[in-house]
């Protein structure tokens, strides 16, 4: 009984590997198509050099790209990795919820959200804007996120509001202390949806872990002499990720910051 309990768990961990993938390949023609206006849901897929209609062996996820070599398979020309590693990082992300939440409410709605924050992170970093029907449609999600956790009915209404207020704060004093803009407009209505799937214990260390994570983008950035202003989507979407599900990360933060408090 245990083995075909186990069986049962490794097959079902193939399964949502597998569904990553696609949700990564969806991804991958998402943030491809929104920024050019192009029907993202329903368009057939195109070679962008040749404009061949592509089927089901140029798309499958993961394997397609390995059998023609990040070729097209009509007119030959590469299409880069950076289809394979979105794929298999959408695939990583999904497989953490999944490990963490099992099949649950809360896990179908934070894998529709994984999908949406690594299209929002390919499209910030390739253009430097955030679609808003990307942070409409995160809003969304994490209202039906607190729902599914039951939380009271005064975070639905003071969550989103302080979160943008807290970004629009910190766009300011950017723009006051080195007349440049420290978060977009976009991150500032993103803040909106990152406000209601945290609760106030978990601000304190999105806000740290962001911040780290955005050090590293601009270094990143300066170093490929791409200029000061930088994409901040991604540190955004990384932090929110690992606050919602590797809470060990919070409660790292939380010791720390308590021993500092202790020695001061």
């Amino acid at each position: 009984m245990d083995e075909l309990l186990q069986t049962y768990d490794h097959f079902f961990l193939a399964v949502v590997v597998l569904v990553g993938l696609c949700l990564g390949s969806f991804a991958t023609a998402a943030a491809y198509r929104i920024p050019r206006g192009e029907q993202f849901i329903t368009g057939h897929s195109r070679c962008p050099e040749c404009r061949h209609t592509l089927g089901l062996p140029d798309l499958f996820p993961l394997l397609s790209w390995l059998w023609l070599r990040g070729r097209c398979r009509h007119c030959g020309v590469k299409f880069g990795a950076s289809y394979l590693l979105i794929e298999c990082a959408t695939a990583l992300l999904v497989v953490l919820v999944y490990l963490r939440f099992g099949i649950t409410p809360q896990s179908g709605v934070l894998i529709l959200s994984v999908v949406c924050m690594v299209i929002l992170s390919v499209v910030d970093y390739e253009y430097s804007t955030i679609p808003d029907g990307i942070n409409i449609t995160m809003l969304y999600l994490a209202t039906l996120y607190q729902i599914f956790q039951h939380t009271p009915a005064a975070h639905f209404f003071l969550a989103p509001v302080m979160g943008v207020a807290l970004a629009y704060s910190l766009r300011r004093w950017m723009w006051a202390w080195k007349r440049q803009e420290g978060l977009g407009l976009g991150d500032v209505k993103l803040a909106a949806a990152i406000g209601m799937f945290l609760d106030a214990e978990r601000i304190t260390t999105f806000l740290f872990i962001s911040g780290v994570l955005g050090i590293f983008t601009a270094f990143l950035w300066k170093l490929r002499g791409k200029g000061q202003c930088f994409p901040f989507g991604p540190a955004l979407c990384m932090a929110l990720f690992l606050c919602l599900v590797v809470p060990e990360v919070s409660q790292w933060w939380q010791n720390l910051l308590a021993r500092w408090v202790v020695r001061a």
